[in-house]
Formats: structure tokens, sequence, C-alpha cells
């Protein structure tokens, strides 16, 4: 007969096991395995809540995990997962499961929070937490965070929603799986990817992937606070805006934008990779834009400046217009240097209607390739367009339209282009047959310094200029040509130039004088046929040796 007190026991550790943990952390806590919350949890001062690698928190609906202002800016959370073990945040059941729990809520907590290695699936974003307004499955309030290689699958309400002064770092992380229903009802999806309101926010290389809705992959609000968005990927499907900056200072550095084209009733023509609206200092360079409605839109008294982009089949490339309520109404005036605009199905540049109430839109535009000129608005006031603006195919490596066909923008060139898909994936170097005109085409005041050698002293036009993987600039090279002794013969040169280009044959020919012979060619190459081929890929000097001929010397010595 078993012992009814060990029997009371092993009921109590199962249910402990199964069930988790419904109460309040007031000192450091560690959760490993399998822990299914009954209700919300709350962190307390001082108390630390660890999440070893491997566990699955199980939450019922709109229940959450919350620092709490109580607190005094002490209790944190660390979730470290690994690639192997990761962290999952869920419903309970998991896929199985119906519903949505809440979030995680971090409110005034001046420790950095961590989680590394996370998955959230299925958080709603807007269930209410007590101290806390913001609607993400992460929210952060006056708090520090790191989230990196972690991913966001359907959800409610934002991803991220970071508030009031706080600071966050998200890096490799993937977005995607909103959830469905008609994307222009509120409610119905997600909103956000990432919210950020007057906090100093960096986005590093994450995947903003497909959705549908009438809101942005990364909406970013605030005067007096920073967004640095780089190394990223936005993957739009008739969604709003990639990156939208609304008051707020913020830089865009080599993004790809896809597809921001909009399906939502009315709202087509406000859609863009990069939206930028009200006062701050923008700074967009060496992005891509493939297939937007408009790759980037100014608007709202904006002065971007934007630099080394690539605009490939997009419906308007570059939008300035006025936006706003007030009156006098407030206008972009983007700044537009080094960038390359090719396949535009409809207008390089889109200046919108003017209300007459204030200060006209404007552009400022030189040192670009387009591919329609026309719609440039040369005779039109508000663009000052430079004489540096042409007309050319540069020459894409893959200028493919969907992401599927793996769009490579990079720019051919005879001295040498980088194929990231060459070595197997690793990327090397390759020659083309062909230069692009886009090489050496830049503002001479722009920097080059990133740009591998040779790269002609000056900046590549579009996305890869200014950075290693600029393409290579064919140089220009001295061949110096001597002969020994002096009078004894002459050189020619085909083609018949001081300076040649990278890889560049020159054929040399040596003609002796009388009574000389031509002996052999000394210096950068050797020979002893009185024709040689030199390929030009340094400064090189070549030395054409003679002597007398054995006949002169011969009629000399009958006298």
């Amino acid at each position: 007969m078993s012992c009814p007190r060990k029997h009371f026991v092993a009921v109590a550790l199962w249910l402990a096991a199964s069930v988790g943990f419904a109460y309040d952390i007031t000192t450091d806590t560690l959760w490993s395995g399998d822990h299914r919350v009954t209700e919300s949890v709350v962190i307390q001062y001082g108390a630390t809540l660890r999440i070893d690698a491997g566990t699955t928190v199980q939450l019922p609906a709109d229940a959450y995990i919350h620092i709490t202002r109580t607190s005094m800016a002490k209790g944190r959370i660390l979730a470290e997962g690994t690639s192997a073990r990761p962290i999952i945040f869920t419903r309970t059941g998991h896929k199985s499961g119906s519903g949505y729990w809440g979030k995680v809520s971090l409110v005034e907590s001046a420790r950095e929070n961590r989680f590394t290695y996370c998955q959230f699936w299925y958080g709603n974003g807007n269930a209410t937490v007590p101290d806390c307004s913001g609607k993400g499955v992460i929210t952060s309030n006056a708090s520090r965070f790191l989230a990196q290689d972690c991913g966001f699958y359907w959800h409610l309400g934002d991803s991220a929603y970071i508030e009031n002064g706080s600071t966050a770092t998200l890096r490799r992380c993937y977005f995607h799986a909103w959830n469905s229903g008609p994307p222009w009802e509120f409610g119905t999806c997600s909103e956000e990817g990432v919210t950020g309101c007057y906090s100093h926010v960096e986005e590093d290389s994450c995947i903003f992937a497909y959705r549908e809705g009438r809101y942005d992959a990364s909406d970013i609000e605030g005067t007096g606070f920073h967004v640095w968005v780089h190394d990223s990927i936005f993957l739009g499907s008739n969604l709003d805006d990639g990156c939208d900056f609304d008051n707020s200072d913020g830089m865009v550095e080599r993004c790809v934008f896809y597809n921001y084209n909009g399906s939502v009733p009315g709202w087509a023509t406000r859609c863009g990779g990069v939206t930028m609206n009200d006062a701050g200092t923008r700074i967009v360079r060496n992005n891509i834009f493939i297939s937007c409605r408009q790759g980037i839109i100014s608007k709202g008294d904006t002065y971007p400046n934007i630099t080394n982009c690539t605009f490939f089949n997009c419906f308007n490339d570059i939008a300035a217009y006025e936006y706003g309520e007030p009156s006098p109404k407030q206008v972009g005036h983007p700044t537009v240097r080094n960038c390359l605009m090719w396949a535009t199905t409809s207008q390089t540049l889109v200046l919108g209607n003017d209300s007459g109430t204030g200060e006209p839109c404007s552009v400022d535009i030189d040192y670009c390739l387009v591919d329609s000129t026309p719609t440039l608005h040369r005779s039109d006031p508000r663009v000052k367009c430079g004489s540096h603006i042409f007309k050319a195919d540069p020459l894409f490596a893959n200028p493919a339209t969907t992401m599927t066909a793996n769009p490579d923008f990079h720019l051919r060139s005879k001295a040498g282009r980088w194929d990231p898909k060459a070595n197997g994936g690793a990327g090397a170097w390759v020659v083309d047959a062909v230069h692009s005109p886009a090489i050496d085409a830049g503002d001479p005041a722009s920097s080059y310094s990133l740009e591998p050698s040779p790269n002609g002293n000056r900046v590549n036009l579009g996305a890869y200029g200014n950075t290693a993987q600029a393409s290579k600039s064919i140089p220009l090279y001295s061949l110096q040509i001597r002969v020994t002794p002096t009078t004894a013969g002459t050189v020619t040169k085909t083609p018949a130039r001081t300076t040649y280009f990278y890889r560049e044959t020159v054929g040399l020919r040596a003609v002796p004088a009388p009574d000389y012979r031509f002996v052999r060619w000394e210096g950068s190459v050797t020979g002893t046929k009185d024709t040689l081929s030199v390929v030009m890929d340094a400064n090189k000097s070549v030395t054409a040796v003679f002597a007398y001929s054995r006949t002169a010397v011969s009629r000399w010595a009958k006298y």
C-alpha cells in the first residue's frame, strides 16, 4: 500500500511542473524546461528572471510578463537561448492552442534586458498591462533592452513597441507572419513591426517579411531621439511604408526595400520604401529600392540627404510633396546625389501639388544616372537640376524585379566586380566584358575612401558607391619606352598613347636604325622577338636593346 503523503507530494510536484508559475517574482528566479504560466507574472524590485536556453514559456490568453514601475528600475529579464536551443514564448498549447497571450512589458528597467535566440508566437501587443500603454509583444517604457537573433510570428499589435526614452537594439531579428484579416481594418490585423516613440532605436541586419496592412514595418517618431536602421531587408506586400520617420533624427543605410505598393483603398499613393515627415536630420544612403510605389517620400518640412541609392522598377523613384492639416502646409526638400534610377515605370521625381499657402516643395538633384530625363522637370522652378545627370544603361549584374530571381545591382566592370554568389556563395571578385558608365561618375566632392583600389579617385553611383563592394575602376597606367643605345632605333606603340586602361594590351615593335639590329627587350616585360605584347595592369617600363649589325662591322673593316 502506497503512502498517502508520498502520493500527495508526487501530485504536487507534477502540478508544479505542468502548470508552472503564477505569482510575483521577488527574488532572482530561473525558468527552464516547459513552463505553463497560469496567469500574469510581475517582476518586483531587484529581481532578475533568467530563462534558460531551450525553455518553452506557455501563457494563457492576454497574460503578460511585466517589470513593474514599482521595482524602481531594478527588475530585469535575461532570456538567453542559443541557435540549437531557442527560448519560445507562446500561448498555451502553442500551435495546437487558440487565442493569444499578452506581452513582455518592461517599465523603467534601467538595467539591460536581453533576449537572444527567442521566438515570440501568438502574442497580443494590445493586451492591457498596468503602467504600460504600449502595444508591442515586447513593450519597452523608459527601459533598455537587446533583442538579438529573435523571431516574431503570428501576433496582434506591434512586434516591438519602444517608448518614453527607451534605448533598444534589435539585431538579426525576423518579423514575419502577421495575423490575417482585411488589412485596412484596425484590430483585425497586426500593426507596425517596430514602433519607436521618443526613444533611441537601432535596427541591425533585421528582416521584415511579407505582410499586408495600413501600417509600417518600422515607424519611428519623437524629437531629440535617433534611429539607425542598417543592413536590413524590408519585404513589403501591399504594405504602407518600410521605414517611416516622423519628427525624429534618423539614418537608413545599406538596406533593401522591395515591393512597397499598398493595397489599402486610397492609400496606394502614400506608400514608399522610406517615408519622412516633419523636422529632423535624415540621411538615406547606400540603399536599394525595388518595385516600390515610391522609393522615397519626403514631406512635412523635411530636408533629407539622399546619396548613393539604387532605384529599380519603381513606379516613382522620389516623391516630394506637401503634408499635414495646418496652414501653411509643410513640404519636402530632398537633396539627391550619386543615385541610380533605372527601369522607372512612371516618374523619376514626383512633385506634389502645392496649395499655395506655404513654401513650395523643392528638389536639388545632380550627379545621377536616370532612366527618363524628361521626368526630372528641368523646366520646373522647384527643381534644381544639375548638369551632371545623364541617361545610360547602368549595366547591373542581374537587374531582376523579384527577390526570388536573386537581383544583383553591383555594376559590371572590366577591372573587377564583387559577385556575392561566386566561390560557393562566399563571394569573389570577377571581371566582366563590359564596363558600367556609373563607375567613377559621382560627385567629385563625395568621399570614395571605402572603395577598393583601383577606384579612379572618384565615387561610383548607386548603392555600392563608397563601400568595400564598389566595382573597380579602369585605371590609367603609363608605359615608358627606352632605347639603348639611344640612336640605335625606335619603338612603335599600338595604340599610340601615353596612358592605357587596366588590362589593355599594347603592341610594341622595335625598328632598328641603319647598321643596327634588335637584340632583346628588358624591363617590365622581356623577350627576343622584335614584336612584344604588354598587358597594362601597372605602370611599366620597357627598354629596347640594339647592337651594331655584323654586316655594318664588316663594311667598316674594309677601310
